[in-house]
């Protein structure tokens, strides 16, 4: 039986005191942790997450590394690459670094950056974020514009039904009940949510398939 402390779930707009947590990790499952966690799999060796553009284009070009990234869903003009997990994984990927720029993942996180017990986590990594859970943890989900991303609350009600013995603390049991509700149809969920709609609409469906599939990158990057 998978045993832990307690597992606490926040949004990114949520003060708390990290130094409480064992490990901490950072979910943006459409897409920005989702395609990180594909970046370092297809053999990317650092990342820089940017919250700034022109300070994303600046370091792109100061390190020789992929730009990759998206605003509202698509690529900006300039960039190598948008922000798709599916075009990412049919993509030869010949550099070793790469800066990040999002909405709304890639700041939160910068802010954690250098933290070496604070990781990325998605569906597509779920088996090591699951072995690596132990003692106090917590999960900071990244929303959407200050506001919950409903896909990322799903995400971490799958993880809180492997851990039944664990103490389900700060925000664990709206997620909780989120898994429970939808967990037959994750699909058709994904598709209802804010960022569902919005990549539905600007034709990155895939995205949403891709970012479901479970323990194909057997991983556990910190950010």
């Amino acid at each position: 039986m998978i045993l832990s402390d307690k597992i606490d779930i926040y949004e990114s707009t949520e003060i708390f005191n990290e130094k409480k947590y064992e490990n901490i990790f950072l979910v943006d499952i459409l897409r920005a942790s989702t395609t990180g966690v594909l970046l370092y799999n297809k053999g990317i060796k650092k990342i820089c997450f940017e919250d700034d553009l022109r300070m994303a284009i600046k370091k792109a070009k100061e390190l020789n590394a992929l730009l990759l990234g998206e605003i509202n869903g698509k690529k900006p003009r300039v960039f190598d690459l948008g922000n798709s997990p599916f075009e990412i994984s049919r993509v030869k990927i010949i550099k070793d670094r790469a800066v990040h720029f999002t909405t709304n993942g890639t700041p939160l996180f910068k802010k954690f950056t250098g933290n070496d017990h604070t990781y990325l986590a998605s569906f597509l990594n779920i088996g090591n974020v699951i072995e690596k859970i132990n003692g106090n943890t917590a999960f900071i989900l990244a929303g959407t514009n200050g506001k919950p991303a409903y896909e990322d609350r799903f995400f971490a009600g799958y993880v809180l039904t492997l851990f039944p013995k664990c103490y389900w603390g700060h925000g664990a049991l709206p997620s909780a009940r989120l898994y429970e509700r939808f967990k037959y149809a994750p699909e058709y969920f994904f598709c209802l949510t804010k960022n569902g709609k919005n990549l539905v609409n600007i034709g990155k469906f895939y995205d949403i398939k891709f970012a479901l599939q479970k323990n194909i990158c057997p991983i556990l990057p910190n950010v």
